[in-house]
This record gives structure tokens, sequence and C-alpha cells, in this order.
């Protein structure tokens, strides 16, 4: 059990549904991550939306090129020799 607040999947309605079902419809379950986040599903939507946006523009990259970029962007920042600043 999360000590972070959470809504259950039987007590969602609304917008914070209709994300649970995507979620249970693409994973199989709802993950910690949108159980986390569904205190305020209205920023989670825009959230999401915002996400799709950016994989689904044009922009040059490939959708497995914006996915490798997201994976390996955190490892990237941490290798970096230290500024001194």
């Amino acid at each position: 059990m999360s000590w972070v607040r959470t809504v259950n999947e039987k007590d969602a309605n609304g917008v914070l549904a209709t994300i649970y079902e995507e979620c249970r419809a693409k994973f199989g379950a709802v993950i910690n991550l949108v159980r986390i986040q569904g205190l305020r599903p209205e920023t989670m939507a825009i959230g999401r939306q915002f996400y799709r946006h950016l994989m689904d523009a044009p922009g040059g990259l490939s959708k497995l090129q914006c996915h490798l970029s997201l994976e390996n962007r955190p490892r990237v920042i941490e290798s970096k020799p230290a500024s001194g600043c």
C-alpha cells in the first residue's frame, strides 16, 4: 500500500474513471504513476495531451526516436561532468 493518497479504481468517476479505463486497456492494470496523479485528473489529462502532442507532432524524429530520446535523457544528464557552478 502506498503512503501517497490515491483514488481507488472503484471510487474513480468522470475524467479519472476514463483515464483509469484507458490505462487498464493499455497495460492490463492501472499503473502506479496514474494512480498517484489521480488526485488531479484534469491536470493529468492536460499532461497526457501535451505528451501525445510532443510524440506525434511532426518534427523530424520518428516515434521510435522520440521514445528513445525520452528513455536516454536521464542517463545523458547524469553522465555529464560537474561544471563547478
